[in-house]
Parts: C-alpha cells; sequence; structure tokens
C-alpha cells in the first residue's frame, strides 16, 4: 500500500510540473511577437518585424530592435535607426527625449541633438515646454534593501534646455518637484513632495495649489482630479469644482462625458455620465470611452458599441476597444487551452467592420496608422 502511495504521489507531482512547465512554454510562446504598422485599408506599411512598437506621433513611431529603440516614418523608413535605451514620443515641435548611455537629451526629426543628453530623466514637449529632472538620491527596499530606485528633482526648461525653474536637489526637501506630466490648455500637472498634485503655468508658477492625489490633463477646459479622501473632482482651469464624483474609478471621454463605476441605487457598474452629474447610461458590466459619439460596454459576456440613445452598433465582440481617430480594436477570443491565439481587427465608428480580425495583437488608429503585432511561430 505504501508503494501505490507513493507512485501516485510521484506521478502527482510529476503531472503538476509538466503542467507548470507546458503553462511557462506556452507564454514563452505568446510573449515572443513582431510588430508592424497597418494603414486605414489594412495594408501593411510598415513591416512586421520589430520586437515592440508605439502609437505615431508628430510623423513617427518609435520601434524596439533587440534591446534599443529608434523611430520609423509614416512612409514605413526606418528614419532613426534603434540606438537608444529608451525613447519617448516626437511632439508637434518635432523633437522628442531619448535616452543613451543612461543620460537624457532631446532629437529632432533627423537624430540630431538639440539638447545634449544631461538630464536623469525628461517628459515630452508641450506647448514649447518641458519637464526635466535630476535623480538626487535612491530609495531601497525595507526587504533586503540591495535594490532601490532613484529619487527625482524635476523643473522646467525651456526649448534650449534651460531652466525656467531649477530642481529642488535636496531629496526630503518638501517642496521638490517629484514628478510632473505635460502641459494642456496652458497648465502641467506637477506632484510636490511625493505627496500631492498641483498645476503650474508657463512660468513654473503654482496657478492650482498641490491638494490632489492624481491630476489629469486638461480638455475644454476640465481635468479630473484625485481627492485625498477618496473619489474625484472635476475641474476647471481656475481650479473651481464643477462635479464632484464620490468614486475612485473615472475616466474622461469626449463631450464633458466620463465613464464611473459606482453604486447607484441598488444597481453598481460602469456608467456614462455627463458632466452636469446626469447618468446617461448604465450600468454594464464594464465600459471603455466615450468618443465619436459612441461607447464600448460589456454586457452578458459581450462587448458592443453604443450611441447616446443606447441604441447597438454593429455585432458583438470578445473584447471592443474604445474609437480611436474613427476605429475601434474589436477581438476575437481563440479556443486553445494554453496558448492565446485570439485575432483582432477593427470596425468604424459605426460599427461596421473594416479590417478583419487577423493580429495577434493591435494597438489604436494615430495619424492613419495603427500598430500590429504577430506572433514569430505563426510567420514562420
Amino acid at each position: 500500500m505504501a508503494v501505490i502511495k507513493f507512485v501516485a504521489l510521484g506521478l502527482g507531482i510529476l503531472i503538476f510540473v509538466a503542467f507548470i512547465a507546458l503553462i511557462l512554454l506556452s507564454n514563452r510562446a505568446e510573449e515572443q511577437r513582431h510588430w508592424g504598422f497597418i494603414d486605414e485599408r489594412g495594408t501593411v506599411v510598415v513591416p512586421i518585424r520589430y520586437d515592440d512598437a508605439r502609437d505615431f506621433s508628430g510623423g513617427f513611431a518609435a520601434v524596439k530592435r533587440g534591446n534599443n529603440w529608434g523611430f520609423v516614418n509614416l512612409q514605413g523608413m526606418e528614419a532613426i535607426s534603434p540606438r537608444y535605451q529608451q525613447v519617448g514620443d516626437f511632439s508637434v515641435s518635432g523633437r522628442a527625449w531619448v535616452e543613451i548611455d543612461n543620460a537624457t537629451g532631446y532629437i529632432d526629426v533627423t537624430g540630431s541633438w538639440v539638447i545634449e543628453p544631461k538630464f536623469d530623466r525628461a517628459y515630452r514637449y508641450s506647448e514649447s515646454l518641458a519637464i526635466a529632472g535630476l535623480s538626487v538620491g535612491y530609495q531601497f527596499s525595507k526587504i533586503g534593501g540591495s535594490t532601490g530606485h532613484p529619487i527625482y528633482a524635476f523643473g522646467l526648461i525651456d526649448q534650449n534646455g534651460q531652466w525656467i525653474v531649477p530642481p529642488v536637489e535636496k531629496e526630503d526637501d518638501p517642496q521638490r518637484w517629484s514628478t510632473g506630466g505635460e502641459f494642456s490648455e496652458g497648465l502641467c500637472p506637477v506632484q510636490v513632495g511625493g505627496d500631492f498634485f498641483g498645476y503650474i503655468d508657463t512660468t513654473g508658477k503654482f496657478v492650482i495649489p498641490p491638494v490632489y492625489t492624481r491630476a489629469g490633463a486638461f480638455r475644454d477646459g476640465y481635468a479630473v482630479v484625485g481627492l485625498p479622501d477618496g473619489g474625484n473632482d472635476i475641474i476647471n482651469t481656475q481650479g473651481e469644482t464643477i462635479l464632484t464624483i464620490p468614486v475612485n474609478s473615472v475616466v474622461r471621454g469626449e463631450d464633458r462625458y466620463f465613464t464611473v463605476y459606482a453604486s447607484i441605487g441598488d444597481e453598481e457598474g460602469a456608467y456614462l455620465v455627463n458632466i452636469d452629474g446626469t447618468v446617461v447610461l448604465g450600468p454594464f458590466d464594464e465600459a471603455g470611452i466615450f468618443a465619436w459619439t459612441r461607447i464600448p460596454v460589456k454586457r452578458d459576456g459581450k462587448w458592443v458599441l453604443l450611441d447616446l440613445d443606447g441604441a447597438e452598433h454593429g455585432d458583438t465582440w470578445d473584447h471592443l476597444d474604445s474609437i480611436n481617430a474613427g476605429f475601434a480594436a474589436v477581438r476575437r477570443n481563440g479556443r486553445r487551452l494554453f496558448a492565446d491565439d485570439s485575432k483582432e481587427g477593427f470596425i468604424d465608428s459605426d460599427g461596421a467592420l473594416v479590417i478583419p480580425p487577423t493580429y495577434n495583437r493591435t494597438g489604436p488608429f494615430s495619424e492613419g496608422r495603427a500598430r500590429v503585432a504577430e506572433r514569430i511561430s505563426e510567420r514562420q
């Protein structure tokens, strides 16, 4: 009897180890994808050969080969060969931050330096200004203490890389800018002392004091900010509260609509809410961002595109992204046990299928291009 139990235990362990190994191998194969770009007709315009890729911005998209990043243009040519450790996006000013040899500077669309690498971290240029930072220390893990991450002090720079507001270089100074963002409608969110966010103007002066736990970008005069006691406010550019939403999950959409997850009455779920506080649609199991007069919602296990009247547009899907630049990614789930063989394509704002689901992964359309990926094993 003991021998039988021992054999059974051994077989059980062997099966368990084999099962874990199969999952790991499947996950490894799933991660091995190559990326490229298609146009709005579904034609491949950037060959599907890169290890990673980001959306187009300013006429260029960042692509990764091996451990290095470079850029391709809208015509599909490799405009700046992959040679940087990390990169940002090109802004309308025609420059992008790049990291090389552990220092960060800014290049133009030819790959030439417009600001030599002299920062430890930097953000995208917006409204001719950028937030950039220097490392002023390290925060080590309390468990072990052998690893840590840099502590940054940020300031505001002009187009020449000169400080408009220099960083406070003492890591425990309560006035140190610990992170930042980008300008929108003349205001930029900045975190002070690792605690609260406020908004500065283009001179670096705080016009909305740092009293929020998070701070979103302004659009059409409004932004979503987080409150210390939980919930969110929608504020205007003067910092005045327009609407308080007492839930933690709020996503800004177009035309003054917001997607919130809340309990309203006896029903909990995702709702579409107007800036005046009116509940327009819901509840749903999940919901995306309202754009192009449509919102993707999940109900009864499937996703569908709705208008403000609640009318459906197009087919139902296993997943449906929010509309961006007139298109939304859709997915049909696969049926294989271990490897993800789902396929993705695109519909238009009316729900019509314009690019059939043939890709393993996709990204949103931007500047007439969308990222698409295929597993390497499927292309061989």
